[in-house]
Order: structure tokens, then sequence, then C-alpha cells
């Protein structure tokens, strides 16, 4: 019984320190804060790392404009540009409040890629090439994005610059 209770304890205090990852976003209480507080505050932080594209303090949603970024190189083609989206959702939970964060990283699949893939049809006869069959009338039409993972070490960031920005202002509220 002992044992189980140390485990339960380091499980909760692993969580509450590093957050842990709900669904598809990484979560983190926040305690027992005012909403309005921990929202404006969640936003202050989420600028510093992505500009707003739209927030609803009702619905407690924060969604970043699309970020490019480096995903490095890829292997026979050189770099491939990438790009970062976020999302930052603020809810309560009884008397606390949880803060969740999600960045998306997702690289751009081009035209190139799409011309290596195998031309075959059921009958192993060659038809129209990739190229062709996807062929874009503008560039912006020409781009396709695949998930390539998410970007961890920034929502690990934003939830601790959260966190110490809260505690910041319990201290300083007498």
């Amino acid at each position: 019984m002992r044992e189980a209770l140390r485990i339960g304890m380091v499980l909760a205090t692993a969580m509450t320190a590093g957050g842990c990852t709900v669904g598809r976003y990484r979560s983190q209480p926040l305690g027992p804060v005012p909403y309005t507080l921990a929202f404006r505050e969640a936003r202050t932080v989420f600028c510093q790392y992505f500009s707003v594209a739209e927030e609803d303090q009702a619905k407690g949603k924060i969604v970043g404009r699309v970020k490019l970024v480096d995903t490095g190189p890829r292997r026979l083609l050189g770099p491939v540009p990438g790009r970062e989206k976020a999302t930052m959702r603020i809810r309560e939970k009884g008397s606390n409040v949880i803060a969740e964060v999600r960045v998306e990283v997702e690289r751009q699949d081009v035209a190139a890629v799409r011309a290596l893939q195998p031309v075959t049809v059921y009958d192993e006869l060659p038809t129209q090439s990739p190229l062709l069959e996807s062929g874009a009338l503008s560039p912006d039409q020409d781009q396709a994005w695949t998930g390539a993972g998410r970007n961890e070490a920034v929502e690990r960031a934003m939830l601790r610059d959260l966190v110490e920005r809260i505690a910041a202002r319990r201290q300083a509220t007498p």
C-alpha cells in the first residue's frame, strides 16, 4: 500500500512539474487561479512564441498564425521548408484552471518528391505521371504539407513560462 502511494505521488509530481500529454495536447494544471487572469497570461506567453491569428476567451482557445521553420535537410533534395501551427486552450476543471498547448510541425511535400513516386495502375502499365495528375495552376496550389510530428520542446517552454507568470502574479497579489 505504501509503495503504491509513493508511486502515485511521484507520478503526480512528474505530471505537475513537466506537464502531461492529454490526447494531442500537452497539459499543465495552473491551480486555483481566476480564469480571466489565466487566459490573459496565456495570451501574453503565446505572443512570445507565435503571432495570434484568432482567440476566443469564451471558448478558451488561442490559435496562432503559421510560422515558417527549417525542418532540416532531406536526404536527396536538400533542406525542406517546414511550418509550425500552434493552439493553446485554457479550461476550468472544478476550481482549477488547466492550460493545454499543441505545436504541430509540418514539412512541405514538393512536386519533385511526388514525381519520384511509381507510375503504375492495376495492370502495371504506365499512365500519367504524378506530376501531370496533380499539376497546379499556381505555386500556392502546388503546396502540400505532411505532418512531421510535434515540437514538444516549445510546448514545454510555453507551459513553463505560463506557470512562472502565474506564480509571479500570485506572489505579487497579497
